[in-house]
C-alpha cells in the first residue's frame, strides 16, 4: 500500500490531565531560529556568569514530569560537560511518572525534598502551590542571573505567566501548537468505506468498522492516564473551552466572557452527555475493560498493530509518527486534530508550560543561571531537549530529524525539559509527510487567545474546599472519562453531592467573584 497520510481538522482539546496535556498535559509547541547566547554567560577564567560569581561548584536537582528515560544517563553527562563549562553546576535529573502524577507531584512540594527546579504550569496548580509557598519570587533575579531570558521573553510572556503581579515561572518562549484528538490508520479508513473523519461521529464509525472488522485489535487502547484523550476532543467539539477554567474541575463554553456557563462537571449538561458517549463507546468494546489500570500510553499499542488510534497531540505525533512510518511502511496515517465548538483553536496562555524554582532551594540564583544557560546555547538546548545526535536524533538531507537505525523514540524524549520550549532555536525543518505540517498550518490561520486565557484563580481564600474538591474530581474523572460505570446518572449525583459536600457551591461563588474583578480591571 502506498505510504501517505490524511489530515483532518476538527477540535481541539485542552490536556485535561496530564497525558492529553503533555498529551498531555503538558507537551505543546515546535522552536524557531537560532540565537547566540548572552554576552559573558560563559564562564570566565574569574568563573563568573554575566559578572555573577559562580567559582563554587554547586549541584542543582531538577524534576520533570513524564516518568525517566533509558538513555537518560548518557545525555546528561553529556549535559554537565556543558553546564560545568558554562556555570560551574553539576545537574541531576529526575522524573515523575504519568501514573498517579498528581499525588506524586504535590508529595515533593509538600515534603520538603531538596530539588531546585521543577516543571510548572497552569494544569499543575502553579498559581495554587505558589500561594502556598512552594516557589521562588524570581521578578528581581531576572535580569542578573538570566540575561538571555530577560533580553527576549516578551511583555505579553510575562503578563500571561505572572501570579499576583510576579514572575513565580519561567514559561516556555514558544509559539504554542495546542490540540488534541487521534492518529488513526487511514488505509484501514479507506478499506472499510468510513467516511472521511471531520467529527467525533466521525471517529465513532471508524471505531466501529474496526471493531467488526478487526478482530486482532482494539479501536484504542488508552492508559489510565489518558483517561481524557477520549473525552476532551468530544466535549470541545461540542463547545466546552479550555485553557480558561481549571481543567477537570470547572466547564466554562467557547463563547462565554464573563462565567455565565460556569459549572462545576459533575453539573455541565456538555460533559453529562460526554461521559454518557463515552460509556456507550465503552460498552461496545471500542477500549479494554481494564483501561483503567493500563500503565501503557496509546500510542504503543497503535505502533504495534494492536490498536487502530492513538491519541494525536502535537507532541504525540511528533514523537511517534516517524518511528511508526518507520517500522510500518505500507500504513498510511490519518490524523484528526479538535477545534472548538468546531471553530477555533484557541492558543494557550504561557503560564500553560514552564519550569519554576522551589522556595527551598539552597541554590536559587545558580538554578536560575542554569536555566538560562540552557536557553543561551542552541547546542546545550538541543541536546536537553532531543538527546545525543547520532544515538537519538539524526539530521537527514532534507534537515529534518530523524531516528537512527536501532533508535527507538522512547530512549530519550526530552520530558525532563518539556517546560523549555524556546522558538528562537531550530535545530530541524519540519517533515512536510506529518500530520503536523497541515496542522500547524491550519493552527497559524484560526488560532485565537481567548480573553479570560489570562485570568488566574486564586485559591488561598477557599483553600481547604478546593483542595477538597479536587480529590473529589481525581476520584471520579477517569472512570467517567472511559465510560466505565455502570450507571452514568448514579454516579454523577454521587459525584455532585460528594462535590457539594467538600464545598464546590462555595468555591464557584469565590471563582465568579474574581473573575468579575479581572473582567473589571481588563
Amino acid at each position: 500500500m502506498k505510504k501517505g497520510v490524511k489530515w483532518i481538522s476538527l477540535t481541539l482539546a485542552l490536556g485535561l490531565t496530564a497525558s492529553a496535556v503533555l498529551g498531555g498535559c503538558a507537551k505543546s509547541d515546535e522552536p524557531g531560529a537560532a540565537t547566540a547566547g548572552p554576552s559573558g554567560s560563559a564562564v570566565s577564567a574569574e568563573k563568573t556568569y554575566n559578572g555573577v560569581d559562580i567559582s563554587k561548584e554547586v549541584k542543582i536537582k531538577w524534576m520533570g514530569v513524564g516518568g525517566n528515560q533509558q538513555d537518560k544517563d548518557a545525555v546528561l553527562a553529556e549535559i554537565n560537560k556543558r553546564l560545568k563549562e558554562k556555570v560551574n553546576v553539576t545537574l541531576e535529573l529526575d522524573s515523575i511518572d504519568w501514573a498517579d502524577w498528581y499525588n506524586k507531584y504535590n508529595l515533593v512540594l509538600s515534603s520538603g525534598e531538596d530539588y531546585d527546579v521543577i516543571y510548572a504550569a497552569s494544569w499543575t496548580d502553579v498559581a495554587v502551590q505558589t500561594r502556598k509557598g512552594a516557589f521562588k519570587d524570581l521578578t528581581g533575579m531576572l535580569e542578573k542571573n538570566a540575561p538571555t531570558i530577560s533580553k527576549n521573553w516578551t511583555e505579553d510572556t510575562w503578563n500571561e505567566s505572572k501570579i499576583d503581579g510576579s514572575v513565580y515561572m519561567i514559561p516556555s518562549f514558544s509559539d504554542e501548537y495546542n490540540w488534541n484528538g487521534f492518529l488513526y490508520r487511514e488505509d484501514l479508513r479507506k478499506k472499510y468505506n468510513v467516511p472521511e473523519i471531520k467529527t467525533m461521529a466521525d471517529m465513532e464509525a471508524y471505531f466501529e468498522a474496526i471493531k467488526q472488522n478487526e478482530k486482532e485489535m482494539v479501536p484504542f487502547k488508552p492508559a489510565t492516564d489518558e483517561s481524557w484523550t477520549v473525552l476532551a476532543p468530544y466535549v470541545q467539539e461540542k463547545g466546552d473551552q479550555p485553557d480558561v477554567t481549571p481543567p477537570g474541575i470547572l466547564s466554562m463554553q467557547v463563547d462565554d466572557q464573563d462565567g455565565s456557563t460556569l459549572a462545576f462537571l459533575s453539573q455541565s449538561p456538555i460533559y453529562a452527555e460526554a461521559f454518557k458517549k463515552m460509556k456507550s463507546w465503552a460498552d461496545k468494546g471500542y477500549w479494554p475493560k481494564d483501561s483503567l489500570a493500563n500503565k501503557t500510553e496509546s500510542c504503543s499499542a497503535f505502533k504495534e498493530g494492536k490498536a487502530a488510534a492513538c491519541q494525536g497531540g502535537y507532541w504525540a505525533i511528533e514523537l511517534n509518527y516517524k518511528e511508526i512510518m518507520k517500522a510500518h511502511p505500507d500504513w498510511e496515517i490519518g490524523s484528526y486534530a479538535a477545534k472548538v465548538g468546531g471553530k477555533y483553536f484557541p492558543k494557550p496562555p504561557s503560564i500553560k508550560n514552564g519550569v519554576a524554582i522551589l522556595n527551598s532551594s539552597k541554590n536559587a540564583e545558580r538554578a536560575l543561571m542554569t536555566i538560562d544557560a540552557i536557553y543561551s546555547d542552541p547546542e546545550l538546548w538541543t541536546l536537553c531537549m532531543y538527546g545525543i545526535q547520532g544515538r537519538n536524533y539524526d539530521i537527514d538531507a532534507n534537515g529534518a530529524k530523524t531516528l537512527p537505525e536501532g533508535a527507538k523514540s522512547t530512549d530519550y524524549e526530552g520530558t525532563y525539559f518539556s517546560g523549555m520550549r524556546y522558538k528562537l532555536v531550530n535545530p530541524f525543518k519540519g517533515d512536510p509527510s506529518s500530520p503536523n505540517a497541515a496542522l500547524k498550518e491550519e493552527y497559524s490561520k484560526i488560532a485565537y487567545f481567548p480573553k479570560l486565557g489570562s485570568f488566574v484563580f486564586n485559591s488561598e481564600p477557599v483553600k481547604n474546599e478546593y483542595a477538597a474538591i479536587s480529590a473529589v474530581k481525581e476520584k471520579y474523572n477517569p472512570s467517567l472519562s472511559l465510560g466505565l460505570v455502570s450507571d452514568v446518572d448514579k454516579v454523577l449525583a454521587d459525584y455532585d453531592k460528594e462535590m457539594k459536600a467538600a464545598g464546590s457551591e462555595k468555591v464557584l461563588e469565590e471563582y465568579k467573584k474574581q473573575m468579575q474583578e479581572w473582567l473589571a480591571k481588563n
